[in-house]
């Protein structure tokens, strides 16, 4: 039973499913629909379902329903498997909705995704979440600084049946293999059809384009192997004041790979301060890796026979442990931390997030003429 609550509009329909489906000759079913609290138009369905093949199954995955009212139509998505109602982005109707069948006594659970926005940032990403609905329609819009240029890469890139992708109004069929600069404005916009299969993946990367070095070559773009890693810093406090030159201000990002032992391991550049955090490998072989702040301070555990968990190797991060060696002694407080976006903001470092959402959504994009 699909039945919309404080209705503004008399529209829509209310329909109770009643679905028979067991490969054989249907049976009678009945059940009492719930009728629709205040005013509104209620009609009620029953479907039977019989499959000419005693072999095959029949399954209902998802359900559209069309409301109209002065010539606009809304649609509305009922995954049967999920459980839920999907309003897509772009819902204009009144109504409160509740779903019902005739198989639980839970509603389902009704949900509007909000996507797209005027982005404000020259760097950062669009990743389509795995759980994206169908019906939505998102544009983005990403700036380009005056006199400067942007450039964008598909990091992930493939497209389900029933989307679509557009940059600059051109359509997108398969991943670009390389990066592309634009001096303008860059206008991104995807679609998922109401009958989306909802299996598309798709992350965007963003960035002010690098410059030319000498011979004519674009800087390069390094990223790091260890993706779970993020820029950090050390905060304002809990290190010697004598470090505070070298790590209390400016902010460590990727900066190069080392092999260590035989392994990929991520090296972090403060441009700031002129300051690498890099690991080196144990003269004890058992004991793992340590991290090392320059010339200043280390970082490592397992020398002492503490808990193994504490032992660092290719996959940790600097930001894993708290506890650093400067100088003889160890500096319990001192920990690196994930720096946040306002801290980023406030130090003039453009720090990559994720803008499947922005705060302001702007209008969706209309294709090229």
């Amino acid at each position: 039973v699909i039945r919309p609550n404080n209705m503004k509009l008399p529209l829509f329909l209310v329909p109770l499913l009643i679905i028979d489906i067991n490969g054989k000759q249907p049976t009678s079913t009945t059940a009492k629909p719930v009728p629709a609290s205040g005013p509104g138009t209620t009609e009620t369905i029953s479907l039977s379902l019989t499959s000419k093949d005693s072999e095959a199954t029949i399954k209902i995955t998802k359900i559209i329903v069309e409301e109209t009212k002065g010539g606009e139509t809304d649609e509305y998505v009922i995954d049967m498997t999920e459980r839920k109602v999907f309003l897509g982005n772009t819902h204009k109707s009144l109504n409160d909705l509740e779903v019902f069948d005739n198989t639980k006594e839970d509603k389902f659970e009704v949900e509007k995704m909000e996507c797209g926005g005027e982005i404000s940032k020259t760097c950062g990403f669009i990743e389509l979440p795995a759980n994206y609905q169908p019906g939505l329609d998102c544009a983005w819009t990403i700036p380009v600084k005056d006199k400067g240029e942007g450039e964008y890469k598909f990091d992930t890139f493939e497209l389900g049946e029933g989307d679509h992708v557009e940059i600059n109004g051109v359509e997108v069929l398969t991943k670009p293999t390389k990066s592309t600069t634009s001096n303008e404005p860059i206008k991104v916009s995807f679609k998922s059809e109401v009958n989306s299969k909802q299996k598309s993946k798709m992350k965007i990367s963003f960035e002010e384009a690098k410059k030319e070095a000498s011979g004519g070559k674009k800087e390069s773009v390094p990223t790091d192997p260890n993706s779970k890693c993020k820029a950090f810093w050390f905060g304002e406090d809990g290190y010697p004041v004598n470090m505070k030159d070298d790590v209390g201000e400016g902010v460590f990002m990727f900066f190069k790979t080392k092999m260590v032992d035989g392994k990929t391991t991520s090296m972090y550049y403060n441009k700031q301060t002129d300051i690498t955090i890099e690991q080196s490998k144990s003269k004890v072989k058992t004991n793992g890796n340590y991290w090392k702040i320059g010339d200043q301070a280390w970082q490592m555990f397992t020398h002492l026979g503490s808990d193994k968990t504490q032992k660092i190797d290719e996959k940790n991060c600097p930001t894993d442990f708290a506890g650093w060696n400067f100088k003889g002694k160890f500096m319990k407080d001192m920990k690196a931390k994930e720096m946040s976006s306002k801290e980023a903001e406030k130090q003039g470092t453009c720090l990559p997030k994720d803008y499947w959402k922005e705060e302001k959504a702007a209008a969706p994009a209309t294709a090229a003429q």
